[in-house]
C-alpha cells in the first residue's frame, strides 16, 4: 500500500514555488549594485528610481494575464513569463543607456506579474481542504524569502563581477522554463464561451461583476496601502527617534523575515477551521495598535521594536487570509482572472499609495497618518468577504 504525497509536495506545485522565488529575488535583485548599474549607463538617481520602481507597473493588466492563463493554459503563461525573465535578464548586461534598463524592468515586471497571477491560480486547482491552505501560506512565503535571496545575491555580486548575477538568473529561469515544459500539464479544457479577443474580454468584464472577488481585491487594495505606510514612513519614523540609518535597514530587514512565521501562524490557524473574516479583524486590530505605537506616541525603543516584528507578523498573516478564502470566492475555471484582479488592486495600491503617505507626513502631524492607518486598515476588514456556502 504506497501512501499519496501532500498536494504541496507535488512537482507542479514546488515549480511554482521556485517560479514564485525566484520572482521575488527579481524584484529586488538590483537594490545592492545599483550605483554600479547607475555607473555603467551614466544615470542620474532619479533615472534609477524609475528602474526599480517600473517593474511594478505591468500588474496593472494582471486579470487579462489571468484569463489569457485560464483560457490558454497555465503552462503557456509560465513558459512565457520564464523565456521572458531569461531574455529581460540579459539586457542589463548588454545595457548601454538608461532606458535598456528601463525596458528590461518592464518585461521583468510583466514576468512577475505572469507568475504570481498562475502561481495561486495553478494551487488552487492541484489541491484542495487543509493541503491546500498549507500550499497557499508555503506561497505566500515565497516573497519574503525570495527578496532576501535577491538582496544576498545582489550583495554577493556588488563585490564581484556584477554582470554574472544577471547572467546566473537568465539560466534560473531558463531551466525553470524547461522543467515546466515537461512537468505541467499542456493547455487545459476552457469555457464555451470561445478563446478570442472578444471573449477575452467579455470574460474580463465578468470578472469586475463578481462582488466577493472585488471585495477581497479591495481588501489586498487595503492591505497595500498599510504596508507601504509602513515602508515609506518609519524610516523617517526612525530617524526622528535617531536610530541610524543602517541600524533601521537592518531591523526592517529582519521584520519583513517575520511575516514568515505570520504566515505559518494563519495558515494553522485557518487549517483548524477558525473564521477567516474574524481572524481578519483580529489582525486589523493588532496592526492598528502597531501603528498606534509607530507613529501615534512616543514610545521606547524596545517598544517600537516589538511593534514593528508584530506589524509584519500581522502583514503575513492578512496575505495568507486573503490567499486561502480566494478558492472560495473565485468562479469555476477562473481561477485566474480571481487573482490577477486581486493583484491588479494591489498593484494600484502600490502605485497611489506612497504619495498620500508622504503627503500626509508632510503635514508635520503624526495624529493623521495613525488615524488613517487604523482606518485603511478597520476599511480591510470590513470588507474583507464571506467564503460562498457550499452547495
Amino acid at each position: 500500500m504506497t501512501s499519496r504525497l501532500p498536494a504541496y509536495l507535488d512537482p507542479r506545485i514546488a515549480l511554482i514555488f521556485l517560479f514564485g522565488l525566484t520572482a521575488s529575488a527579481v524584484m529586488v535583485r538590483p537594490i545592492p549594485i545599483l550605483g554600479q548599474l547607475a555607473g555603467a549607463v551614466s544615470a542620474t538617481p532619479a533615472e534609477m528610481g524609475w528602474v526599480l520602481g517600473l517593474i511594478g507597473l505591468p500588474g496593472l493588466i494582471a486579470p487579462f494575464i489571468g484569463v489569457v492563463a485560464d483560457r490558454y493554459g497555465i503552462r503557456n503563461v509560465l513558459l512565457f513569463a520564464g523565456i521572458l525573465g531569461a531574455l529581460a535578464s540579459l539586457i542589463p548586461v548588454v545595457a548601454s543607456g538608461v532606458d535598456h534598463l528601463i525596458a528590461g524592468r518592464l518585461l521583468e515586471g510583466l514576468m512577475f506579474s505572469c507568475i504570481t497571477t498562475t502561481g495561486p491560480a495553478l494551487i488552487m486547482r492541484l489541491a484542495s481542504g487543509k493541503e491546500q491552505v498549507t500550499a497557499m501560506t508555503i506561497w505566500a512565503t515565497t516573497g519574503p524569502i525570495g527578496m532576501a535571496f535577491g538582496l544576498y545575491a545582489g550583495g554577493i555580486a556588488a563585490t564581484t563581477d556584477w554582470h554574472m548575477l544577471f547572467i546566473l538568473f537568465s539560466c534560473l529561469l531558463a531551466a525553470l522554463s524547461l522543467t515546466a515544459w515537461s512537468v505541467l500539464p499542456g493547455r487545459e479544457a476552457t469555457s464555451e464561451s470561445g478563446m478570442g479577443m472578444a471573449a477575452i474580454f467579455r470574460a474580463l468584464a465578468n470578472g469586475y461583476k463578481q462582488p466577493a472577488v472585488l471585495r477581497l481585491s479591495f481588501t489586498g487594495l487595503f492591505l497595500v496601502g498599510a504596508g507601504l505606510a509602513f515602508n515609506a514612513l518609519y524610516p523617517l519614523s526612525a530617524a526622528a527617534q535617531g536610530w541610524s540609518t543602517p541600524y533601521t535597514a537592518k531591523i526592517m530587514a529582519l521584520g519583513t523575515l517575520m511575516t514568515i512565521p505570520g504566515s505559518f501562524l494563519a495558515g494553522a490557524v485557518i487549517a483548524r477551521q477558525v473564521s477567516s473574516r474574524l481572524l481578519m479583524a483580529v489582525i486589523a486590530i493588532g496592526m492598528g495598535l502597531c501603528g498606534i505605537v509607530m507613529f501615534g506616541m512616543s514610545a521606547g525603543d524596545a517598544a517600537l521594536l516589538v511593534a514593528l516584528f508584530l506589524w509584519f507578523v500581522g502583514y503575513g498573516a492578512a496575505l495568507v487570509a486573503m490567499l486561502t478564502i480566494l478558492p472560495k470566492v473565485a468562479q469555476a475555471d477562473a481561477e485566474g482572472q480571481a487573482v490577477g484582479t486581486l493583484n491588479q488592486m494591489m498593484a494600484l495600491g502600490k502605485t497611489l499609495m506612497p504619495p498620500l503617505w508622504m503627503s500626509l507626513w508632510l503635514t508635520g502631524a503624526g495624529l493623521y497618518v495613525t488615524v488613517a492607518i487604523i482606518l485603511i486598515l478597520l476599511a480591510m476588514a470590513a470588507v474583507y468577504p464571506r467564503a460562498k456556502s457550499p452547495a
